[in-house]
């Protein structure tokens, strides 16, 4: 599917991206590929690719593919643009737990004038009337 915009993965697709075992693995791959010159991540899904692979024993994709994510992603960071939307976001949703780093990707989307959101959580992210999600689906 091409979207013809920019568009930021969530974590959980950039981990199917590299988990060939998935079953999302083959449609995660279709879409970075088809949309690559689109693709933006956060630096908050860098992170939690990170723990959500060290925290299943997969810490061998993390040293494999981490320099590739960071050399061939688009990446964008939190800033004090970016915090001051998520203390908005915050103030209006209530975000509890780790639901707040959802709040903070899309945070830092906005920031950036970012709508699109490819997850394969959409109950994660359909709350935030501000960013339209895109289901891997």
């Amino acid at each position: 599917m091409r979207i013809n915009e920019t568009v930021v993965i969530d974590t959980n697709v950039l981990i199917y991206f590299f988990d060939e075992t998935s079953s999302f693995y083959k449609k995660a791959r279709e879409f970075v590929d088809d949309n690559f010159s689109d693709i933006v991540i956060t630096s908050k899904s860098v992170s939690e690719f990170i723990c959500a692979l060290s925290k299943i024993e997969m810490y061998d994709i993390v040293l494999k593919e981490l320099p590739h994510i960071l050399a061939d992603f688009k990446v964008i960071y939190p800033d004090r643009f970016s915090i001051d939307i998520l203390n908005s976001l915050v103030r209006q949703y209530h975000p509890v737990g780790i639901k707040v780093f959802d709040y903070e990707i899309a945070s830092i989307m906005l920031a950036n004038n970012i709508q699109k959101l490819l997850t394969n959580n959409i109950d994660d992210f359909k709350k935030i009337k501000e960013i339209e999600i895109i289901p891997l689906e």
